[in-house]
């Protein structure tokens, strides 16, 4: 049988209002699983103590409102879903990681280029001073060099 909230106990019992429930089941008049806020009411228990008071087609049904039944699929739905946010929200780190990572090694390979192309040109300016610094050393007839 289907298990019913605090507030569904209230839709579905004619007349009873939430002062006197709360009441009875201080009283033990009625059995209740769960404590404070996940306290169940079986529908047995209520057609026990309420007989034709108990309506379980009086419930209004709402998110909040479900019995205890309807309850378990609704919170396999809210865990289906929040995994399925999950794993997009997987799914997007994953390419941001990849996306990220790409660039980086982009950007190392346009360093790696250009510390190559320096490395070139301090080693050409290298040969030309070493050149030049040779030419000067020569005397005026090239016979006469300075040492």
């Amino acid at each position: 049988m289907p298990k019913y909230t605090i507030s569904d106990t209230l839709n579905v019992v004619e007349g009873l209002s939430r002062t006197s429930l709360y009441r009875m089941i201080e009283n033990g008049d009625i059995a209740v699983e769960g404590q404070k806020r996940k306290r169940r009411i079986d529908a047995s228990e209520l057609i026990r103590v309420f007989g034709d008071k108990f309506n379980p087609d009086g419930i209004k049904q709402t998110s909040h409102n479900v019995p205890m039944e309807q309850n378990g699929t609704i919170e396999e739905d809210f865990i289906k879903r929040e995994n399925k946010l999950l794993k997009e929200q997987i799914d997007a780190l994953r390419k941001d990681f990849d996306r990220e990572r790409t660039e980086s090694r982009e950007r190392e390979q346009d360093h790696k280029k250009r510390e190559e192309k320096l490395l070139g040109i301090i080693n050409n300016q290298t040969l030309l001073l070493t050149d030049q610094s040779k030419k000067k050393k020569k005397g005026i007839l090239g016979w006469f060099s300075r040492s």
